[in-house]
């Protein structure tokens, strides 16, 4: 069984159907709307739900490889129209805007990253996060108050203050 298929079968019908909508295009707001669940239980289900999380960044991978498939497709389309505009064309603008289209198209998708597609490599990423927070809450339980983040905060401005001196 695939992990794709075993995710599907981990997720609820309402989440299957809230994937689906946010997938092809929808916002939280209205793929919530359409599956009949409160945008804040997407919120939680992003926040908390690794099988959740890992299908909509599965989906997202698929989307972008598809998109990157027609773009391919389009490739030898739109090299030889630029071409002709560039060597053909008589206004600079045309000519400048055309070659900066095709400087462009050469860097589209390789900046995206999906994300952990699994459930359990979802968890593994949360883990740190989880970590801080439970120390935040440990600070906090010995009457210190403060997260963490805020005492090294001010124990490096203080070690920089001492270093000016």
């Amino acid at each position: 069984m695939s992990d794709e298929t075993e995710r599907a079968d981990e997720l609820s019908v309402t989440q299957m159907t809230v994937l689906s909508a946010m997938l092809a295009g929808k916002t939280q707001r209205k793929a919530a709307q359409e599956a009949g669940v409160a945008p804040e239980t997407m919120t939680r289900w992003l926040a908390k739900d690794a099988t959740f999380v890992a299908a909509w960044h599965s989906g997202r991978q698929e989307v972008w490889r598809k998109r990157k498939e027609r773009l391919r497709d389009l490739a030898d389309q739109a090299l030889d129209a630029v071409s002709e505009i560039l060597t053909d064309g008589e206004d600079d603008s045309v000519k400048l805007r055309a070659a900066l289209a095709v400087m462009n198209l050469n860097d589209v998708g390789l900046g995206f990253e999906p994300g952990s597609t699994t459930a359990e490599s979802v968890r593994r990423t949360w883990a740190p996060r989880e970590q801080k927070r439970q120390g935040d809450d440990l600070i906090a339980s010995f009457g210190m108050g403060e997260p963490i983040d805020r005492i090294t905060e001010r124990l490096l401005e203080a070690e920089r203050k001492g270093r000016q001196a």
